[in-house]
């Protein structure tokens, strides 16, 4: 997917550190990597050994770097197609083979809810203008989505909560093709720090989106007898591996193939 070891060899050289140096950086800032010398980097430079999608992400950091940006801005770096097998994989939705993505179009349509609140619709459709998807959300603050579900503004797992929530309000995909670049216009907002959690809530256990949503990485926040809230953060969406993909290709040129009306 990412030639990692040019991505690697070119922020180092265009900052002008030799391969002793940045062990010395990364190692004294993450304790993770003590142990991490110049063969293991020459290693990943010449694409003897590629490290782990969260090893990366891990040395990147170390270097006071946000990986999701760094890979963002070197598209020269992707060099091999993206298959998602777990999102396809999870697809809880009729999966029509015959879609091609380079005939598919979307665009963003704007409504209210009963409360005022903005309505954000991504919905695709192929040439003749048939809906093969839509996925709709809207952005609340962190602390109304967690007393929606009774919960206090604060929490041991997720921290102070005065962020932005783009909550999931409802979704279908009938392609396996659509899916990472649905996925990806929503996970990017979170990955480029636009809100700070990714919600769904639900009062049907059964929902096909709270179950596919769960299935591809989404951890359940809360669940009762009548309610399930599951949530995405940051961290979740950067470790896991097909979501940043899905992020960056969304913005990158001819990434997905899908076109903006």
């Amino acid at each position: 997917m990412i030639d990692f070891g040019r991505l690697l060899k070119g922020f180092r050289t265009s900052n002008s550190l030799s391969q002793n140096e940045f062990v010395n950086i990364v190692t004294n800032n993450d304790n993770n990597l003590v142990g991490l010398d110049v063969v293991t980097i020459s290693r990943w430079e010449n694409n003897v050994i590629v490290p782990t999608h969260r090893r990366q992400i891990e040395v990147f950091q170390a270097a006071s770097q946000c990986y999701f940006d760094i890979v963002s801005k070197n598209e020269d770096c992707i060099i091999s197609p993206f298959k998602p097998k777990i999102i396809e994989k999870c697809n809880v939705w009729e999966n029509n083979e015959s879609v091609q993505l380079n005939k598919v179009a979307y665009k963003e349509i704007q409504s209210k809810d009963e409360q005022g609140n903005i309505l954000y619709c991504v919905l695709y459709t192929d040439q003749k203008g048939i809906p093969l998807g839509h996925i709709t959300y809207k952005y609340v603050s962190q602390n109304d989505f967690w007393t929606s579900l009774n919960k206090p503004a604060k929490s041991t797992i997720y921290g102070v909560n005065t962020g932005i929530c783009l909550q999931v309000i409802s979704m279908f995909c009938l392609s396996n093709k659509i899916l990472p670049h649905m996925l990806g216009l929503v996970t990017k907002k979170l990955l480029s720090k636009k809100v700070d959690t990714i919600g769904f809530i639900s009062e049907n256990k059964r929902s096909n989106v709270r179950k596919f949503l769960k299935s591809i990485g989404f951890q359940v926040h809360n669940e009762t007898q009548t309610c399930v809230s599951l949530i995405m953060t940051y961290y979740g969406a950067l470790y896991n591996k097909e979501l940043f993909y899905c992020s960056v290709l969304v913005g990158c040129q001819g990434g997905l193939n899908v076109q903006e009306i």
